[in-house]
């Protein structure tokens, strides 16, 4: 059993993907398109992409410390979200929404927002973050749901919240280590 564990392992390894993929990179600021073959294909250059999405129109969505866009394969861009610049804001989480708005998360502001293809932000909820906890670490990897509900990760409470579409807490998830 540990020999065939073992070649799994190395096959893993040293394995390609089977197809491209979209991917951010955090620490080098950047959001790519990788080939099977590992080749950069596409490349945005922004600071701290946390979140990425390609759209049913090729384009790609994503968010970055100070706000989201939506770009073209040609890197033409189609949509942006600035977050406010008069308070401390990160934004770590994204979302392309079936009516088209974009659900953003704000660190800072603490708040979910859904925002239209205008720029008009069209719903939010307020985020309780416990106070003892950086901006930096208030929130990762928020989505709504089909049923309008968002699962929230409360990153540097360890926590997983459940709230419903008017932004009440249905549950909340314990989880150990540095949950995005």
């Amino acid at each position: 059993m540990l020999r065939l564990l073992a070649v799994l392992f190395a096959l893993a390894s040293t394995a390609s993907a089977a197809h491209p993929f979209l991917c951010c990179d955090y620490g080098s600021g950047k959001v790519c398109v990788v080939s099977a073959e590992g080749k950069i294909e596409w490349q945005w250059d922004c600071k701290s992409p946390q979140d990425c999405w390609k759209l049913p129109n090729g384009n790609y969505l994503f968010c970055f410390v100070s706000g989201a866009l939506e770009v073209t394969p040609d890197k033409k861009i189609v949509w942006e979200y600035k977050a406010p610049t008069d308070v401390k804001v990160e934004v770590h989480s994204c979302q392309p929404l079936p009516d088209g708005n974009v659900m953003i998360v704000e660190c800072g502001t603490s708040r979910i927002i859904e925002v239209d293809r205008a720029g008009k932000i069209t719903k939010e909820i307020k985020l309780d973050a416990a106070p003892e906890i950086k901006l930096h670490n208030q929130f990762r990897g928020t989505r709504k749901l089909a049923n309008g509900h968002y699962l929230v990760c409360f990153k540097g409470e360890g926590k997983i919240v459940e709230l419903d579409g008017e932004g009440k807490v249905l549950r909340e998830i314990k989880v150990p280590g540095d949950p995005h």
